[in-house]
């Protein structure tokens, strides 16, 4: 974390603020680093990934876990935040398919 309140370039207070990886000094923090990505990968605008990550899990709705960007592979669309464990979960899910899925919830629901 930033301990001595310096602001990054944009003017964010308590984000690490660190050096570029060639050791130039360059001071940017984690906060404008994901904005960057999310535009560059997502095309969302400034702001709008902190707004998204700070949601609960959009499945199992949890708030104490790490969340990431969940987003639809085959259009690149952001669906929400989702914790690791349900974002991996649903990535196993969507590789199976739906039909799969659909067995799978039929076998895990009968009767043993």
């Amino acid at each position: 974390a930033n301990e001595q309140g310096v602001p990054c370039r944009y003017g964010h207070i308590g984000w690490w603020v660190g050096t570029h990886k060639a050791q130039m000094p360059r001071r940017y923090c984690s906060h404008c680093k994901h904005d960057k990505e999310a535009k560059k990968r997502y095309g969302l605008a400034p702001g709008e990934y902190h707004s998204i990550i700070c949601l609960p899990c959009g499945l199992c709705g949890t708030l104490d876990k790490p969340r990431v960007l969940d987003h639809c592979h085959k259009t690149g669309a952001v669906r929400g935040a989702l914790c690791q464990r349900c974002n991996k979960s649903l990535g196993i899910l969507e590789a199976r398919g739906l039909e799969w899925t659909h067995r799978a919830l039929v076998y895990i629901d009968r009767p043993h």
